[in-house]
């Protein structure tokens, strides 16, 4: 069930980690040094799942069959957007459904062919180092998801 609140927008997010348990990061063309996983705002009616795969798809031009999602995390997350972020801004911040997806032989990054210019370059991460990288405000949203990465994925 989406969150009702009309000050943060319902979005979702999806982490892409490989066989090692490296995670893959993106960072942001508008704030060079900030890293963060893929993630967006829901479309009307649209549900989270299909939103992270989307906003995947349209970020990082990585596509569902490169992936397979295998866990989603138990409730909602929020971040709140710092004060200078919020000028002219409809929104205070958002809350997420996060997804957990491996990423399959196949995946290929090629952030030239995404359709969003949001990203502008990527790495994979230590799971350990993962949230060291992501942008301040983010951080504690992010470190919710290593822990349940950490007790709920790595085997």
């Amino acid at each position: 069930m989406l969150p009702n609140d009309s000050y943060f927008r319902a979005g979702a997010g999806i982490v892409i980690f490989n066989d090692q348990y490296e995670v893959l990061v993106f960072e942001r063309a508008d704030i060079p040094g900030a890293w963060q996983s893929p993630q967006g705002g829901l479309d009307a009616g649209e549900c989270p799942g299909t939103g992270a795969v989307r906003e995947l798809f349209e970020e990082t031009a990585i596509t569902k069959d490169q992936i397979k999602i295998v866990d989603e995390y138990p409730g909602w997350l929020s971040y709140e957007l710092p004060n200078s972020k919020k000028f002219n801004q409809e929104y205070r911040g958002q809350n997420q459904k996060w997804f957990f997806a491996q990423a399959k032989e196949n995946l290929i990054v090629d952030l030239d062919a995404a359709q969003d210019k949001e990203f502008s370059n990527w790495k994979w991460v230590s799971h350990k180092e993962w949230v060291e990288t992501i942008v301040d405000f983010k951080r504690p949203m992010y470190r919710q998801l290593l822990a349940y990465f950490e007790k709920n994925i790595i085997k």
